[in-house]
């Protein structure tokens, strides 16, 4: 069986659960954390899920799109940033050479990766 790919869209400005009751969402999954754990939770470990982030919501705030990134590396098994043209005019192509600045192997290039994942209880991964 092959390993497949879910990019759920995280396509909030606030980033924690927090920041989301704070403004009074109607949920705290109208947030990065709070869809990433949704999406985990709605996919039982079936795939991997990559957050997707939309990056025109940080437009003029580099700090809250690095805490995105983050959250969504924390939280999700990759990141899909779009659209890429955003990097290029804001020049934040540092911030993501920041945040990404361990090399890491995509865990879809790992084979029997997602099979373990299945079998190992969450707390043992932490």
């Amino acid at each position: 069986r092959k390993s497949a790919v879910l990019m759920s869209g995280l396509y909030y400005p606030e980033v924690t659960k927090e920041e989301a009751a704070a403004i009074g969402s109607p949920a705290d999954w109208y947030s990065v954390e709070g869809a990433a754990e949704l999406t985990l939770q709605v996919t039982m470990d079936d795939t991997f899920v990559y957050g997707g982030l939309y990056l025109l919501q940080y437009d003029k705030n580099p700090e809250q799109f690095v805490r995105a990134v983050e959250m969504a590396r924390t939280l999700t098994h990759g990141v899909m940033l779009f659209d890429l043209v955003y990097l290029e005019q804001w020049n934040w192509w540092p911030y993501v050479e920041m945040v990404f600045a361990t090399p890491a192997r995509a865990p879809h290039d790992v084979p029997g990766l997602l099979a373990h994942l299945r079998e190992t209880p969450a707390s043992d991964l932490k």
